[in-house]
């Protein structure tokens, strides 16, 4: 896939702050992107976290800028592993992890720019707090929502989103056992920036953080990741596809 030369510098000045550090706890599939240049090696830190009694293996796999599996292999419940992948073909590739009821966590290792898929067909799996995101409000944007939900009557959260000076511009606490909307305007100089989130433990009585299921409306780019700059060259990387 070719990227556009001014959107490989947005993605190697996004690189400066060292990936995958503040990603959270995943569940279930879920999946990550890399800009790998040429000549160089995708490098993963993961980890198979045990939830209950759970027997489930994490299965993970890399898919190259052509789309063939380049990788796939499998990671016993409670273990670590470093994985290698020397690039053939540079590109944008994709890392898929298929967790079951245990959960992972995935770093990128180096200075390799990358984010979490996430949309309407792929929602963020996690489970536990997440740590502040980042997300693109693209130019002309005028309101945009958020999608969240949980397993059970019970599970909550609470899901607050930041604006582009740091601001909180919106908040929901409590149940979550059915999916809530967040709706959020988005104020005059605020769009064509980057936004933030976290999802922390809710504050309603008889609630508690465990399961959660969170996308945004279509008008927002599918990529979430740990710094603002990376989130805002996933999303105008694909503004050019």
């Amino acid at each position: 896939m070719k990227v556009a030369r001014g959107v490989v510098l947005a993605l190697l000045v996004a690189s400066t702050v060292s990936a995958g550090e503040q990603w959270p706890h995943l569940r279930h599939t879920g999946y990550a992107v890399v800009l790998a240049p040429e000549g160089s090696s995708i490098r993963l830190g993961l980890r198979s976290i045990v939830k209950g009694t759970f027997p489930d293996w994490l299965q993970y796999a890399i898919i190259d800028a052509n789309g063939d599996e380049v990788v796939w292999d499998q990671l016993r419940p409670g273990s670590d592993d470093e994985v290698e992948y020397p690039v053939r073909t540079p590109g944008l590739h994709v890392i898929e992890l298929v967790t079951g009821w245990n959960v992972a966590t995935l770093s990128v290792r180096g200075d390799m720019p990358s984010a979490l898929i996430v949309s309407q067909r792929l929602p963020l799996q996690t489970v536990g707090p997440v740590e502040r995101l980042y997300f693109f409000v693209p130019a002309g944007t005028a309101e945009f929502s958020v999608f969240i939900s949980a397993s059970v009557t019970g599970e909550g959260a609470r899901l607050s989103v930041n604006d582009a000076d740091g601001n909180e511009a919106g908040v929901i606490d409590g149940d979550m056992d059915t999916t809530e909307k967040l709706t959020v305007r988005v104020p005059a100089g605020h769009d064509g920036r980057t936004w933030s989130f976290s999802i922390g433990k809710p504050l309603t009585a008889g609630t508690y953080l465990d399961d959660v299921l969170l996308h945004f409306s279509e008008n927002i780019p599918p990529y979430v990741a740990e710094t603002a700059a990376a989130a805002e060259a996933f999303a105008r990387m694909g503004e050019q596809q």
